[in-house]
């Protein structure tokens, strides 16, 4: 099984099938997961499944089609789920500092001109400072 614990999935037909499946069984691995669909009853069928389950989950109602729907999708994503520098316990400023002096994972370029960054990457990070 992957080590998704903590990790967060934006899964597009997440109410119904499919996407449901992979939803519950991101849950399951202690995941939280951004539910996205043109179906609004079945996201909110498989949103509340996921809170029976202990879960998180985030829904929103879209065309995958339509780019705005896509951008909307990715900023309830890190809206909603914003992990970095929680999970890294540093202050924004500090983290922008670091990325400057290159002391800190790069950030990768996202929809609407938002930013995240590798799980694997800041794991090794974390990984590093606790070794110092």
């Amino acid at each position: 099984m992957l080590d998704i614990k903590g990790a967060v999935a934006v899964i597009t037909g997440g109410g119904g099938g499919i996407g449901e499946s992979i939803a519950k069984y991101w849950v399951k691995g202690g995941g939280k997961v951004v539910l996205h669909d043109i179906v609004p009853a079945g996201l909110e069928r498989v949103a509340e499944d996921i809170r029976k389950m202990g879960g998180e989950a985030a829904t929103l109602v879209g065309n995958v089609t339509k780019e705005e729907d896509n951008a909307a999708l990715a900023k309830l994503a890190i809206e909603r789920f914003t992990q970095v520098q929680q999970r890294c316990r540093i202050s924004r400023s500090t983290c922008w500092r670091k990325c400057r002096s290159g002391e800190f994972p790069r950030p990768i370029k996202l929809f609407g001109g938002r930013i995240g960054w590798y799980r694997h990457e800041i794991d090794q990070w974390l990984e590093q400072r606790r070794g110092l």
